[in-house]
């Protein structure tokens, strides 16, 4: 079995909002095409909401950590 971490994201604070929130249709999508999968098995989930993918770094983003210590860790 292959292990699957996800990451969720909105980009900016405008976009975190609890009646328009992408994240739940990017779990849905996710979690569909990991089904699709089928030697794959969720992991974790992470997200990260109103946080620039390019104005803030990689290293100052705690879920891009998580994701990378998973990854090294063979997570």
């Amino acid at each position: 079995m292959k292990r699957v971490n996800t990451l969720y994201r909105v980009s900016t604070k405008g976009q975190v909002d609890q009646t328009k929130d992408d994240i739940p249709m990017q779990r849905i999508a996710c979690h569909k095409y990991i089904e699709e999968h089928h030697d794959w098995v969720l992991n974790n989930e992470y997200e990260e909401k109103g946080i620039s993918g390019f104005k803030v770094s990689a290293e100052k983003r705690d879920a891009i950590q998580h994701l990378k210590d998973a990854a090294l860790n063979k997570e």
